[in-house]
């Protein structure tokens, strides 16, 4: 297995959270399970924009509830209108 197959083969985590504390103990502690792949987004806006600029959709995605711009429920509605489906198994 080659080092891009093996990259690959980990999971990535988009974190979308406006509190730059709670963004780096989410680092922090999937750090300490093992991921590498961590993707931070600022807001429900940001967030759509990462996940647009994304190859591949994210393995997890955790996302605040109260954020600015776009709250964690107006992100989540935008998903549904969107049909996303997160990682195609």
């Amino acid at each position: 297995m080659t080092t891009t197959q093996i990259q690959d083969a980990q999971p990535t985590v988009l974190v979308v959270d406006d509190d730059e504390y709670s963004q780096d103990l989410a680092r922090l502690t999937l750090g300490k399970l093992g991921f590498t792949r961590i993707q931070v987004a600022q807001d429900g806006k940001d967030g759509l924009r990462a996940l647009d600029a994304l190859a591949q959709a994210p393995d997890f995605l955790i996302c605040d509830i109260f954020m600015p711009n776009k709250d964690g429920i107006e992100f989540m509605a935008e998903l549904a209108k969107r049909s996303y489906r997160g990682v195609s198994c």
